[in-house]
């Protein structure tokens, strides 16, 4: 396994004969159904070394890994790190709209999301105490 890398979560792990190779394949099966098949060490070593020779690519370090981890679900920001955001003063959030409303909102030309934003700061507005 490459260094840094992480082993996924999975329901069910398995190992196969694959007749091509002769050898022993492990996949595992993904908690939606998908099944991976894995590198074999031999693969991982040959993976690492053609990374490691490309000078425009080099892999992550265990540290910048580490750094990266959070960020690499769209929209998701630790607590604390509002100022990840590329405007500081926004926050990213998941919002569940009827199907109907998106679809007029998104009509409405671009930056609907800040039309939308506006909406709800005037109702904040107006039914504040």
């Amino acid at each position: 396994m490459l260094k840094g890398a992480r082993k996924l979560e999975s329901s069910v792990s398995e190992k196969q004969l694959t007749k091509r190779e002769n050898t022993m394949r492990e996949y595992i099966t993904t908690k939606c159904g998908i099944r991976i098949m894995l590198n074999t060490a031999e693969e991982d070593s040959r993976i690492l070394e053609a990374a490691l020779a490309d000078p425009d690519a080099p892999p992550f370090t265990d540290e910048e890994l580490e750094a990266a981890i959070p960020h690499l679900r769209r929209g998701y920001y630790p607590a604390g790190a509002i100022s990840s955001h590329p405007n500081p003063q926004k926050a990213s959030v998941m919002l569940q709209l009827d199907v109907d409303i998106l679809e007029k909102l998104k009509a409405s030309g671009t930056e609907w999301q800040t039309r939308v934003n506006d909406v709800m700061r005037d109702w904040l507005k107006q039914n504040s105490a």
